[in-house]
């Protein structure tokens, strides 16, 4: 529990772990959740969303302590943070019925495309609205994920 307090809060122990490590951390949560999710059998993908969205929310809480602030939630910077909620619920509720295997889909097909193309609209967003920089590396590598989505959607 330390260290999740300590991760939110920008402690200590944040500061002293590699971002690599913890990205590669937070890539294996957020991979195993749909495989988690599959197994909610009748469960309707919409419920899904919110179950999933409300236990979210619910575990933060404990962890806001002496930081929720009206003022700063109702600011430009809040209406951000509110957008990003809209777009990642927006998101779930577009990836559920997959993941809920209605249609043909395949959760090892979907998730690792949809997983690639989050990755490289990050990235080319870091790129266009942040000035961060697009070395030859970074280029190869948004080529190689399209090459990826294109390897794993093939048949």
């Amino acid at each position: 529990m330390r260290y999740i307090h300590d991760a939110l809060h920008g402690g200590e122990i944040m500061k002293n772990t590699s971002a690599l490590f913890l990205a590669i951390v937070a890539g294996l949560f957020w991979g195993t959740w749909p495989l988690v999710m599959k197994q909610c059998g009748a469960i309707p993908p919409i419920t899904r969303v919110f179950i999933m969205s409300f236990a979210s929310g619910l575990l933060c809480v404990p962890f806001m302590k002496n930081q929720a602030n009206i003022a700063l939630l109702l600011s430009i910077t809040g209406g951000f943070a509110l957008l990003a909620g809209v777009l990642n619920i927006a998101g779930h509720i577009i990836f559920q019925p997959l993941v809920a295997g209605l249609g043909e889909a395949e959760v090892s097909i979907v998730m690792p495309i949809a997983g690639v193309v989050a990755i490289s609209t990050t990235a080319l967003g870091g790129i266009l609205f942040y000035g961060e920089s697009l070395s030859p590396k970074k280029a190869v590598g948004l080529i190689g994920a399209a090459v990826v989505v294109w390897l794993i959607s093939s048949k």
